[in-house]
């Protein structure tokens, strides 16, 4: 046999079924995890941090957003927390002598612990219930207070559709707005879907997203 022979044998020598198989599930996988870490890394707004009017917390997660706004506050970025008020937590049962819980008298409480003094802690007039709701609180509160910048205190997976927010509620007021993921965070861009946690809260972000984007909010 000739080498022309030998290399037709080679060409027409036909590639086994399963080979491709495993190859084009390994490259499905691989897009998979690719399209789960881009999901991560899209939902988290972060910009350097710098010194600001005021560090501002975003309701919810506290015990995450707390520590990270009164560690800022130590490091010398502002010497201003600004919280947003949500109202009661938890209202009285009809008949019954329970007392309401205070949420910000409580992370006011924290924050004062954490060696923020009360004085130097603002809380907005205006009870909300909404990321665009803390917005425009907190735009009325800079605003009273002659604020010129403000540094975005809240969780990973939130700062994306919370930058949106605030850009859109601040656009015309001059504000120097800077989004602050809370550093050390369980949620990150290549781990975030390894938690049952992560799929909630992502896919509740996006479905936020959505629903902000067909509204034109």
């Amino acid at each position: 046999m000739n080498e022309t022979s030998q290399s037709d044998e080679i060409i027409k020598k036909p590639v086994k079924p399963g080979c491709c198989l495993a190859e084009a599930v390994v490259a499905g996988f691989l897009f998979f995890i690719l399209g789960l870490i881009l999901m991560g890394n899209y939902l988290i707004a972060s910009d350097p941090p710098k010194n600001v009017d005021a560090i501002v917390i975003l309701s919810g997660a506290e015990s995450d957003r707390i520590p990270e706004a009164a560690r800022l506050y130590a490091e010398g970025y502002s010497d201003t927390i600004i919280l947003t008020d949500t109202g009661l937590s938890k209202t009285p049962t009809p008949g019954t002598e329970e007392s309401p819980i205070d949420p910000n008298g409580i992370k006011t409480r924290e924050l004062a612990g954490m060696g923020v003094p009360i004085s130097n802690i603002i809380l907005p007039g205006d009870v909300v219930s909404s990321t665009t709701g803390e917005a425009e609180a907190v735009l009325e509160t800079m605003q009273k207070q002659r604020m010129e910048s403000a540094m975005i205190v809240t969780d990973p997976y939130h700062t994306r559709r919370a930058k949106i927010v605030f850009d859109s509620i601040f656009r015309d007021s001059g504000i120097d707005l800077r989004m602050h993921p809370v550093d050390g965070h369980w949620f990150r861009p290549f781990t975030w879907w390894l938690h049952p946690e992560g799929w909630k809260y992502a896919l509740l972000e996006y479905s936020k997203l959505l629903y902000q984007f067909l509204s034109g909010n």
